[in-house]
């Protein structure tokens, strides 16, 4: 049973009416009026009054007709019915587990200190970052495909010798139609899998602060100069908007500076 004002979508309506999604999806939690993976509305989860009556006369029927013998049968059967789909239940999400994650696999650890704080009122989002770190203000437009780069966070130097500074980048995307988050998921891995030579590792429904939804992909190639590992984080703001946060690094020393990286994606919110 859904707590108190929350709801679970999985993109097909079970009220026997017809809407316009984006189909069906991974179960997902929300807690307003429609979903925002698909946009269904909450009463498109809700079974017809007319399903419900014909699933309880056909359940009465089907009681009242049965002899006496065959009911401990019929009992037996259940329960090895219910058995094996059980154990098939197990066995599947152990295999969708091995190719997709749903939010955030480190949300029970401990997290790390961030001293310094950042606001942007122009683009309306904040976030918090280690002062170990170094801010960067970027603004710069790539007008072609209505992105900015807004500003990005670069990981302590390590030295002459370090070639590649890991980099936490904030890029705001305009639509110009409406999409969906999971919409926009499918284009966003899409895109990456049209580079051969970037391969995607994790992909997943995530959660930033404030139990926003979000989704992250993790993936790694080569960008013509380094072999790159990236994480990326992007939610959906009124349908027009994604607010994409990027963390790349060297293969190499990707999980030297994850946690401090995750940390401050975990931190951003929307104003």
């Amino acid at each position: 049973m859904n707590a108190p004002g929350k709801w679970i979508c999985d993109g097909v309506p079970k009220d026997g009416k017809q809407y316009y999604s984006s189909g069906p999806h991974q179960d997902y939690e929300n807690t307003g009026p429609d979903c925002v993976v698909c946009g269904l509305p909450r009463e498109a989860m809700n079974p017809s009054l007319t399903q419900m009556s014909t699933t309880v006369a056909k359940t009465t029927m089907s009681q009242g007709s049965t002899p006496g013998w065959q009911k401990p049968l019929m009992l037996l059967g259940f329960l090895v019915i219910a058995v094996v789909a059980g154990l098939f239940a197990v066995e599947f999400a152990r295999t969708d587990s091995r190719s997709e994650t749903r939010d955030n696999p480190t949300e029970n650890e401990a997290p790390l200190l961030l001293e310094k704080n950042y606001e942007n009122t122009a683009y309306k989002f904040k976030l918090d970052y280690p002062k170990t770190w170094k801010l960067e203000k970027v603004e710069r437009q790539i007008p072609m495909i209505k992105t900015t780069e807004v500003v990005k966070f670069l990981s302590p130097s390590e030295g002459a010798a370090d070639t590649f500074e890991e980099v936490v980048t904030i890029t705001i995307e305009e639509f110009s139609e409406p999409l969906t988050l999971d919409q926009y998921k499918d284009k966003a891995l899409k895109e990456i899998e049209d580079f051969s030579s970037y391969t995607v590792e994790e992909k997943g429904y995530y959660r930033l602060r404030g139990d926003r939804p979000a989704y992250k992909i993790v993936y790694s190639g080569y960008n013509g100069q380094n072999n790159l590992k990236t994480m990326q984080v992007f939610t959906i703001k009124g349908g027009r908007q994604a607010y994409i946060i990027t963390y790349a690094a060297e293969v190499a020393k990707y999980d030297k500076f994850a946690k401090e990286a995750e940390a401050i994606i975990n931190s951003f919110e929307l104003l």
